[in-house]
């Protein structure tokens, strides 16, 4: 499995490679379970107090801030997914103006200029 994610993979990155679904099919079936049993190693080794470094710099206060900052925003991104999936009721072709709301663009600097 390891060497299916990381070692058969390196391929891809020369020029001269020509795209081979088995190979991308490997690449995306065995490299996310490689490295979820990397984490689960690190997060097992930090909790069985054999971490070392890595554990005390994954335990640093200052990372509580974003810890908390990073868990909210993925509680909330599934309300706004779906309302955005109900609210479009059929398939488009998304270009960056599609992306990016000017309007809202628009109201957040002229809020921000007007408290100024």
């Amino acid at each position: 499995m390891l060497y299916q994610s990381l070692v058969q993979p390196s391929k891809m990155g020369d020029r001269a490679y020509v795209y081979d679904r088995i190979d991308a099919a490997n690449y995306s079936a065995f490299a996310p379970i490689t490295w979820c049993i990397f984490f689960s190693w690190v997060i097992f080794t930090s909790h069985t107090g054999n971490g070392g470094f890595l554990s005390q710099m994954a335990s640093w206060k200052g990372f509580q801030i974003t810890t908390r900052l990073s868990y909210t925003f993925y509680l909330t991104q599934f309300p706004v997914f779906f309302f955005n999936v109900g609210r479009v009721r059929h398939s488009d072709y998304y270009h960056f103006q599609m992306l990016v709301s000017w309007e809202k663009l628009y109201l957040f600097f002229f809020s921000l200029e007007c408290r100024t």
